[in-house]
């Protein structure tokens, strides 16, 4: 667990980065950031870097029906909704693009960027996510699970999220394996064959620093989680390479 001053850093870090990077890029955006840890507002606000190109809209939500004994994927399923129904920036897209605020994605713009090309080409954007769905960790015998679906990031319409997101988080306990990743993967299972819908990224994402969850023990190159180590740049290497030439291969 993260005291609340390690959180606002961890938060500070992240939404600096991206400003640091919408400066850099000169690429206009909206940021939300919604919380609901009671830390004073001024608190994060105050040691934002200065942006020409980023708004940013604060959303602090009381802690009201949040339930810690339930895990991570009903509380964050609980404060998306909530977040969505008081976001002015939100409803007036009418669409969004979810990033864990814990650390920066690095190539978080090429994956909003690829979404919204995507989006114009096919006249609409619903759903714009990322899973793996395989069973080669099966067939080598390897205690990682192949079928789960991306929660870190992801592109959505508030009409989607309504349709198969919207008070599901009532269905969620980390502790008895009902997660976000698996309710997602559920939903790409279901709907990647509609209209504006499509499941998996020809980019891969990168990460910083180390992942929030184990992986279990064994040979660093399948459990490793520290995200800047040479391992893992190596697996993300041979992702990219995947995601390239075998575009419907979900690895």
């Amino acid at each position: 667990m993260f005291s609340a001053s390690e959180r606002e850093r961890m938060y500070t870090d992240t939404l600096n980065f991206y400003i640091d990077e919408s400066e850099r890029t000169k690429t206009t955006g909206l940021l939300v950031f919604a919380e609901n840890s009671g830390w004073p507002k001024e608190s994060i606000l105050s040691k934002l870097h200065p942006s020409t190109y980023t708004k940013i809209e604060y959303i602090a939500l009381d802690t009201e029906g949040f339930i810690q004994e339930m895990g991570k994927s009903y509380n964050e399923l609980l404060m998306m909704d909530r977040a969505i129904e008081q976001s002015s920036f939100i409803n007036e897209a009418g669409c969004f693009f979810k990033l864990t605020g814990r650390f920066p994605i690095l190539n978080a713009f090429s994956l909003v960027a690829e979404a919204e090309r995507w989006g114009k080409r096919h006249g609409e954007l619903q759903f714009y996510g990322d899973c793996k769905d395989h069973k080669i960790f099966d067939w080598l015998g390897v205690n990682i699970n192949g079928h789960v679906g991306e929660s870190r990031y992801y592109a959505v319409s508030t009409s989607f999220w309504d349709k198969h997101f919207r008070g599901r988080y009532t269905e969620m306990n980390d502790y008895e394996g009902h997660i976000v990743e698996n309710l997602i993967l559920s939903v790409i299972r279901k709907t990647k064959h509609e209209p504006g819908v499509h499941c998996r990224y020809r980019t891969q994402a990168r990460f910083s620093g180390c992942g929030g969850h184990s992986l279990g023990s064994g040979s660093d190159f399948f459990h490793s989680t520290d995200n800047d180590s040479a391992i893992v740049r190596t697996k993300l290497m041979i992702r990219q390479l995947i995601r390239w030439m075998l575009p419907d291969v979900w690895l």
